[in-house]
């Protein structure tokens, strides 16, 4: 029978199958790509513009020069003609005379020529005037020198691809085979007088709860932190925003200023097309992540006790801001099942939901930042449930769910891990005497 191979992750009903290590080495590979891209245009930039202007302005000695003739070449380009002044010198360097073509080091060229002509006039033939010469290399002379500011400018354009590609794989290497609830809350093994601690030893594959009971709640004792908080989501979309189309609107300040245009032509205006497309991703999503916590709000979750036992009931506290109204605003009780296993030489991981139930939900609310939804409600785990389980090659994940729905917005969630314990050596007795 032939086995077909599947290289990305797909849905059996309310299974997730897929390859999470293809995935990272495809995030990685993109980072990657990223800060390839933005260190061979640093690369670029300073070998090809900054570097040559550098030592013709530090390094190249002052010399005298015969003009003896000059002439004004015309370039064809997709939008036009250019114009490029040169001048053919003679100068003395090392008891030897040098001929050439020259100007300036980056080879300056403009769509005006009335410009080019002007620079023409400047020296007059058969006239000596004082130019540069490279002592390194003596057949490289300038007549003209000086810093070009939109040079150094150009600098930032690499500036985000080495930052989201350098900071994408910081985080990938330290995010590696590490689920969302993992990531939230790292074990500490240094901790000291709580009870996920205390009770640590006895259950050696059951996940600590350190991180969820160190924040007292206003309502109920503890409150639950989310898997992943919205605030995060806005500051990283802020800050790639203003990084990325800060620099974009430099670069096209320099083009459309005439600066990069004399320079570059209308191609230049083609090159940086898919970075336009970038901003404009970008703005959306910045735009999307400030509706998304301005309109929905926030979600507060707070819980009597933790952690939690099969068959005991709970006090549970939600409270949800923001303004408008929600077309559904419900709270779920979910457990997951996630498995990884080898099938052939790949590495898979399956996500079910084996367990589901919903504690509230309702429908045509309207809420406000004076008037916040609060919901008061009874949590019980069953009294069969299997408890939170963590191994190398499974793992067993209940969490809080809260689903809310805005009109002309897709359906948002947010989660707040939960930690099950067994019952306790009583609670069984008790049970079995009965």
């Amino acid at each position: 029978m032939r086995i077909r191979r599947w290289f990305y992750g797909r849905k059996r009903g309310n299974r997730h199958t897929g390859l999470p290590w293809l995935g990272r080495a495809g995030e990685t590979l993109f980072f990657a790509c990223l800060l390839f891209v933005g260190c061979a245009g640093l690369a670029h930039i300073f070998s090809a513009w900054i570097w040559p202007e550098w030592r013709a302005n530090r390094h190249f000695v002052s010399t005298q020069c015969l003009v003896k003739a000059k002439r004004l070449i015309t370039d064809e380009v997709p939008d036009g003609y250019r114009y490029r002044p040169q001048f053919f010198v003679a100068y003395d360097w090392n008891e030897r005379t040098h001929h050439l073509w020259c100007y300036d080091i980056a080879g300056y060229s403009t769509t005006r020529k009335a410009r080019a002509r002007e620079i023409l006039e400047r020296f007059e033939v058969g006239q000596h005037y004082s130019g540069w010469c490279d002592p390194r290399f003596p057949e490289r002379f300038v007549m003209v020198r000086g810093f070009s500011w939109w040079l150094w400018l150009l600098l930032l354009l690499p500036v985000p691809f080495i930052a989201v590609g350098l900071g994408g794989l910081v985080w990938a290497f330290l995010t590696w085979n590490r689920s969302p609830e993992q990531r939230l809350a790292p074990r500490r093994a240094s901790a000291e007088g709580t009870n996920g601690e205390r009770l640590q030893p006895a259950y050696p594959f059951i996940p600590g709860n350190v991180d969820l009971t160190n924040s007292p709640g206003v309502r109920l004792a503890y409150r639950l932190p989310l898997v992943r908080s919205p605030a995060r989501n806005v500051i990283a979309a802020t800050v790639a925003f203003l990084l990325w189309n800060t620099v974009l609107g430099i670069i096209f300040y320099l083009f459309f200023s005439g600066v990069l245009l004399e320079q570059s032509g209308w191609w230049f205006g083609l090159a940086v097309t898919p970075l336009t497309l970038i901003g404009l991703f970008l703005l959306y999503y910045w735009l999307r992540q400030i509706l998304l916590t301005g309109g929905i709000g926030t979600t507060r979750a707070e819980i009597s006790d933790h952690p939690l036992r099969p068959g005991e009931s709970y006090r549970l506290f939600i409270e949800q801001t923001g303004r408008g109204e929600l077309n559904v605003f419900a709270v779920d009780l979910v457990c997951e099942e996630r498995a990884t296993y080898h099938q052939g030489t790949d590495v898979r991981t399956e996500i079910r939901e084996i367990w589901w139930t919903n504690l509230f939900r309702r429908t045509e609310l309207k809420v406000s930042p004076n008037r916040p939804c609060e919901v008061e409600l009874s949590l019980r785990v069953p009294r069969d449930a299997m408890h939170s389980f963590k191994s190398e090659h499974n793992e067993i994940l209940w969490k809080l769910v809260v689903v809310v729905h805005m009109p002309g917005w897709p359906k948002y969630e947010r989660s707040f891990p939960l930690v099950v314990y067994p019952r306790s050596a009583v609670a069984i007795e008790s049970t079995a005497s009965g």
